[in-house]
Parts: structure tokens; sequence; C-alpha cells
């Protein structure tokens, strides 16, 4: 079964639990396969509570330019063995993604690694915001992972982000990637009005989607966020309540499941 993922941590981003329950609002009214939600977390107070939650293990969060986030932490979803931990098959997805379409089409695929790629980008090859994996592959992305080296070979090399630049450095042009037409999108690439095939829109930067700036450049965006927003109950719900399938069977997510905190997972790895 497909898990789709989140993580939210405190110290760095400015995400809330709020944020992370109108994501899995809007993935269960737009995924139409039997899936689980799982956020994971140091700090799972107020989230919904048909979110499973996987506690984050410690980590010492490594400093980036100002104004910019530091994401290293989400590079533990390439362990193997933290990554069963939140499932078999995961669709990571930034927490201030907007939803705008059907995401089943995007889950529908074999290989065991689909990133997120746009050619137009320079420096920044794979995309830290979206990616589809088997829950174990490419452990040379964690394992090579070295917190004093990894960030200046990535400066080096030209590619941008924290996590999503080291894994470009250990993954590309090797992968799989959600071909154009993907429905796929940036705010940045958007003037006015989103396309009309539109499945899910990326915010990178400093606007999000629930900002005012967002309203006044993206109102489409803005308002299919707050259409989720503005749902404070489960039964509230539309159409498909929490994990459905496209022909209506329920499935009752499990409940959180809470991994060691100081395992072979933690980030004491060898350098490179």
């Amino acid at each position: 079964m497909l898990t789709v993922a989140t993580w939210k941590w405190r110290g760095t981003r400015e995400y809330t639990s709020e944020h992370v329950n109108v994501l899995f609002r809007a993935v269960a009214d737009n995924l139409r396969i039997p899936h689980r939600f799982v956020c994971i977390t140091d700090d799972p107070v107020g989230l919904d509570g048909n979110i499973n939650v996987v506690e984050l293990p410690d980590f010492d969060h490594i400093a980036v330019r100002p104004g910019f986030p530091s994401s290293y932490v989400r590079l533990m979803g390439f362990c193997p063995e933290f990554s069963r931990k939140i499932g078999e098959r995961i669709l990571t997805l930034d927490i201030d993604v907007v939803i705008t379409g059907d995401l089943t089409p995007l889950v529908d695929r074999d290989e065991d690694f689909v990133a997120w790629s746009d050619p137009d980008l320079r420096g920044l090859q794979y995309h830290g915001g979206m990616y589809l994996m088997s829950a174990g592959c490419r452990p040379q992305v964690w394992e090579s992972f070295d917190r004093d080296r990894s960030p200046e070979i990535t400066k080096e090399a030209g590619l941008t982000g924290s996590d999503q630049a080291w894994i470009s450095y250990c993954l590309w042009p090797n992968e799989a990637i959600w071909e154009k037409p993907n429905g796929i999108y940036r705010t940045r690439n958007i003037k006015g009005t989103s396309p009309a095939d539109a499945r899910i829109v990326q915010f990178p930067g400093h606007m999000k989607p629930w900002f005012k700036m967002c309203e006044d450049q993206h109102p489409d965006l803005y308002a299919a966020w707050s259409k989720y927003a503005n749902i404070r109950k489960q039964h509230e719900l539309p159409r498909r309540q929490n994990n459905a399938s496209s022909r209506g069977n329920q499935y009752q997510p499990e409940k959180g499941t809470y991994p060691e905190r100081n395992g072979p997972c933690s980030q004491n790895q060898p350098s490179v």
C-alpha cells in the first residue's frame, strides 16, 4: 500500500500541524487509491487523529544561508531501516504544496525511485519536495552523507538547496522522472491562473499558499488551499473520507509507529 509522507520539525521551518492537516485533507480528496498518510515529526501536537505519526529521531540541524530552509533531516528517508518505519512505497511531499487535481496517475509507476526534475532549472536536478520511492532503495544517499563535507561538495558542484542538492549529487542523472506534461508546476513558472492540467503546485521560496501574497498573485491556488484549511472536522472531509479508494472502499489507517531514537540510522555517518 502507498504511504504519503510529509516531514515537520521544530527549529528551522515555520510550519504548523494545521498546515499538515490541510495537506492530509487535500491528499485524501485527490488520491483515488487506498493509502496511508504519515507525518514524520518531533512535534505531533495538533495533528488530525487519522494521521499516522512516525517519531523523528534526534537530528542536529545543519546551518544554511539565512532565509533558506535546512532540510538535511529528510535524508533519513533514505536510511533503509528508517524508511521502512514510514512505509513500503512512499510518496514524499512538501507540506506547502497545493493539490489541484487527481494525484493517482503520478503514483502509478513501477520504478523503485521516481524523481521530479525540471530541465529548465539550473543547479537543481532532482527536487526534494516530491519523489516516489520503494523503502530501502538508494541507501547511498544516506550512507555517504557527511554533515561537514557534503554541503561543501554540493556547493562546489553548483547545486542549490540542502537535501535536494545531496540527492541530486548522488543520483543524477540516472533516475526515472515524471516526464512533461505531468501536471507538476512551480509558482515561479505560473503567471496568473494555474494551467488547466495542474495536479500539484510547488511553492519554492518565501511565498506560501496561506500568505496574502499568494492570494494577490495566485488567487486560484489560494482558494484551492483554503478549501481544505476551512475544514475543521473529519466528517466534513469532501467525497472520500480519509484513505478511501475511488470505488468507495474505506481504509482505516494504522496507529502511528515510533522508532527507536538512536538506532543504526543515527546521523553519525562515516565521511565520504
